[in-house]
């Protein structure tokens, strides 16, 4: 028979919060079972998360290096400065008194 144990234990096992635990189990990465309005855990379940490493998995780049064309891109790609000279602009002098 398999021994059970409640996400706070389970978050102390794992040494991560217990809000961890409980994403870990709505994603399907932890099984669990149910029971009222609290889940449960076997303990040997516990062991599927054992070797894992805390934090974000590297994305293939060195922390620092970015691509600061795709990011000026993204950020000045989206604003709409409108016309840059309003002085030569004929609709916005029309309401001015010059023709």
């Amino acid at each position: 028979m398999s021994i059970l144990v409640s996400t706070k234990e389970a978050s102390e096992k794992l040494n991560v919060s217990i809000r961890r635990v409980q994403v870990l189990i709505a994603t399907g990465r932890l099984p669990a079972e149910k029971i009222g309005n609290r889940f449960a855990i076997k303990q040997t379940d516990l062991l599927l998360l054992a070797g894992r490493k805390a934090g974000r998995p590297a994305n293939g780049r060195r922390s620092g290096e970015k691509d600061w064309n795709k990011i000026l891109d993204r950020v000045l790609g989206k604003h709409n400065f409108g016309p840059r000279d309003l002085a030569s602009n004929k609709k916005y002098l029309e309401g001015l008194g010059r023709a």
